[in-house]
């Protein structure tokens, strides 16, 4: 894990190593990126596994967030976004970094998609089985890419692409993210400028 993500202090080299891997994030998503959110990241926020006891959100928001991030990481054979603890990371960004009026927009959205989700699905979408959760988000996810029209007169597909955004750059900033799904070299070897991708298997984090 780079020593950068735990040092408040950040140089003006680093800050801009962080803002070019937050713009390469946005950059996957469409060139999305939820604002609000930077400040924390840049200044060093990373996901903590373990127990997290909600700030911003009641037990069926909670679980409600839970539910979504796990649904975008879901655990294989690595962690879930929520074991990774994307919950407690995208609760820190919001109670510590965003405005009030920030978090009242995303409590409004978060509050909508309960409602709605609850409609469409006859219950709440927390205790929907997975394989429904997956196609729920995933016609929400083309209408926000504008490949669909599920909710497209509503604010669920931005807030939904707001949790999205902070669940991959959170997942892929933490400990488990850059070590176990990402391959990891703290020190890296001798160069080799042509490898076959069969030898390499995934992206590497550094």
């Amino acid at each position: 894990m780079s020593k950068e993500m735990h040092n408040p202090q950040l140089s003006e080299a680093q800050l801009i190593s962080r803002k070019e891997a937050i713009k390469r994030a946005g950059l996957m998503m469409g060139g999305f990126v939820f604002a609000p959110a930077l400040t924390g990241i840049l200044q060093g926020c990373t996901p903590q596994s373990g127990e997290w006891t909600p700030v911003m959100f009641d037990a069926d928001q909670a679980a409600t967030l839970k539910a979504i991030v796990d649904t975008i990481f879901p655990e294989t054979d690595t962690p879930s976004a929520s074991q990774v603890g994307i919950p407690g990371f995208i609760d820190e960004l919001l109670s510590r970094n965003s405005s009030k009026e920030d978090q009242d927009v995303f409590m409004a959205e978060l509050t909508e998609f309960m409602n709605q989700s609850s409609a469409d699905l006859e219950g709440p979408f927390a205790t929907a089985d997975a394989e429904t959760q997956y196609e729920y988000l995933m016609e929400i996810h083309k209408t926000s890419a504008g490949q669909g029209e599920t909710l497209k007169d509503t604010s669920i597909p931005g807030f939904f692409m707001k949790v999205k955004w902070m669940t991959v750059v959170g997942y892929f900033t933490s400990e488990p993210g850059a070590t176990q799904v990402l391959r990891y070299a703290p020190i890296p070897g001798p160069y080799r400028g042509c490898v076959p991708f069969e030898e390499v298997g995934r992206t590497w984090a550094t």
